[in-house]
């Protein structure tokens, strides 16, 4: 075992004509940075969002020293660069970030004055002192979706309030054609079956 491991969520027969490109382009890439790769294929949590399926990192990752998850529609080129790099220790590695009102009605940690963004789960590095961004909400399905406008982004909602909860810090992770490409499949189709 390594002591990183990349993640990504492929369940219910994701885009197979992407994820035939993204899977293996991410095993590569998990190659040339020593890191371990899983694909997480089963649901664990089917009643929720297939987006929702990301919080396994927190079972299946709480043994490495770092966690990072990318999107199955998410490519990764050649070109990519060890994203551990550039993440400062202490920090959670986020690609994108967004205004909270965009998705949330209301949550005890989240401000949603506009001046509270939350970051986008499509590709993040965690280290063992982040780990809990990955925890499960705390709620019931009924109360999860009462304090969302867009169900489809739970796992945003999740991963953002428990950014929020356990005062981390972000540092952003660049990112061009170079680097990787985002299909951008789920954010442009809510009804798409995962992410």
């Amino acid at each position: 075992m390594n002591d990183t491991c990349i993640f990504t969520v492929c369940v219910d027969n994701f885009h197979p004509e992407i994820a035939c490109k993204t899977i293996p382009a991410m095993k590569v890439y998990a190659d040339k940075i020593n890191a371990d790769f899983k694909v997480i294929e089963e649901r664990k949590f089917p009643e929720w969002s297939p987006t929702y399926e990301k919080m396994q990192v927190y079972e299946l990752g709480k043994d490495y020293e770092c966690n990072i998850l990318v999107d199955c529609d998410l490519l990764l080129t050649e070109n990519m660069y060890d994203v551990r790099n550039i993440v400062p220790l202490g920090y959670i590695g986020a690609w994108v970030q967004y205004d909270a009102r965009i998705t949330i009605n209301h949550d005890e940690y989240i401000r949603l004055d506009g001046s509270d963004s939350i970051l986008s789960t499509n590709f993040v590095l965690t280290r063992r002192d982040q780990h809990k961004l990955w925890e499960p909400l705390d709620m019931s399905l009924t109360t999860a979706k009462s304090r969302m406008k867009r169900w489809f982004v739970v796992d945003e909602y999740c991963a953002g309030r428990n950014f929020k909860k356990y005062g981390y810090k972000i540092s952003g992770i660049s990112g061009s054609n170079e680097f990787f490409y985002h299909y951008n499949v789920t954010t442009s189709n809510e009804n798409t079956r995962n992410s």
